[in-house]
């Protein structure tokens, strides 16, 4: 193969036999003999060959040495447009000499000059194009073949859906709209609103948690300490099993409890598991320091406790739900850590926002 250090030497195109070409005719002397004959006919196929070449070649030397004089020397050259011009100079550039085979037509490299193809791909090509003989059409088909084989290659993968919802999104819809196959989520990890009138969404919660989760599979939700036994309660009475209260130390938290004069400086996470073997589990602190994280929404929870959390009941690939998305920190931490999300709010604004961190957007 040759390459960039080492030029070919290309045989020199001559007349053959004695004779005399004009615009219109190839003026043959007489008493030629068959091989005198044959070797013109030879000199016309190398000749058939090369004028591509050199029209390229001469475009490219024009373009090169006379910048401001090639532009006139084109429109005073008969018998080529505009068109053959690019197409010439532009397949001469991709091609320099030191690249070319003479056992493949112009026609062939003209097939495989694609952008699209690296020079190796190319190189490939016209070398299985000398070697096999091959049609200009039969090129040309393989370079299309290889031209969508690559666009194919570099287009994303369709979205894959769990039910009517499309996996790794995050839309609108209320709780009790989410309409999911049975056993299809790996984990729960979510934080619904926490005053005494939004009690209810965690038995709405644990519906979804009996029905969605895989066998063995956990739910983790943050929650109110003043309501933590309620809420237990609430989610153990749909057939899930309490495991631990997890804590997210907050020291940067000003949260006060008048009520009962408590300066509040912890968030609970309690853990439930749909009933059945887990099959992952890793070990755990159940304590995680927390840090300030306001930029997306007024109520978002930090990234410490879920990056902690999520690896340790989910393996790579694993698929988890978040009905309350708020500032979209949980599909945020997933597609870091490799997880599959389906995320929700009723809030628009709140879906906006998670949408616009996920794009990198502040």
């Amino acid at each position: 193969m040759p390459n960039s250090n080492q030029l070919v030497k290309p045989n020199q195109v001559s007349l053959a036999v004695s004779g005399r070409l004009t615009e219109t005719a190839y003026i043959l002397p007489d008493g030629l003999t068959i091989d005198q004959w044959l070797a013109a006919g030879e000199t016309l196929a190398q000749m058939e060959n090369g004028i591509q070449w050199w029209w390229g070649d001469w475009l490219v030397y024009g373009e090169g040495n006379y910048p401001e004089d090639y532009s006139q020397g084109l429109s005073e050259t008969l018998g080529i447009t505009q068109e053959s011009v690019r197409r010439l100079k532009w397949i001469a550039k991709v091609f320099p000499p030191y690249r070319r085979r003479y056992g493949v037509s112009w026609a062939h490299y003209a097939e495989v000059a694609a952008k699209e193809f690296t020079n190796d791909e190319q190189d490939e090509m016209l070398e299985g194009a000398e070697e096999t003989g091959e049609s200009q059409d039969d090129t040309r088909t393989r370079a299309k073949r290889k031209r969508k084989e690559k666009r194919l290659a570099d287009l994303p993968d369709p979205p894959e859906y769990v039910g009517e919802f499309e996996l790794d999104s995050i839309q609108v819809s209320d709780i009790e709209l989410l309409d999911l196959p049975r056993a299809s989520v790996d984990m729960i990890f979510t934080d619904p609103p926490y005053h005494e009138e939004y009690i209810d969404l965690y038995g709405k919660l644990a519906e979804l948690a009996a029905h969605v989760l895989k066998t063995g599979a956990y739910l983790m939700t943050y929650c109110g300490k003043m309501y933590l036994p309620t809420i237990i309660n609430t989610i153990e009475a749909n057939g899930l099993e309490y495991i631990w209260t997890d804590a997210v130390f907050q020291p940067f938290s000003k949260s006060r409890i008048s009520k009962h004069n408590i300066f509040e400086n912890w968030r609970p996470i309690v853990v439930f598991k749909k009933p059945g073997d887990s099959k992952v589990r890793e070990w755990v602190q159940d304590v995680v320091r927390g840090t300030r994280e306001k930029d997306f929404h007024d109520w978002q929870q930090d990234e410490d406790a879920p990056r902690q959390y999520i690896p340790a009941y989910t393996f790579e690939g694993g698929i988890v739900l978040d009905p309350f998305v708020g500032g979209g920190t949980t599909p945020y931490v997933c597609k870091e850590l490799g997880r599959h999300f389906l995320a929700f709010d009723k809030d628009v604004e709140a879906v906006k926002m998670s949408i616009a961190r996920l794009s990198g957007h502040k």
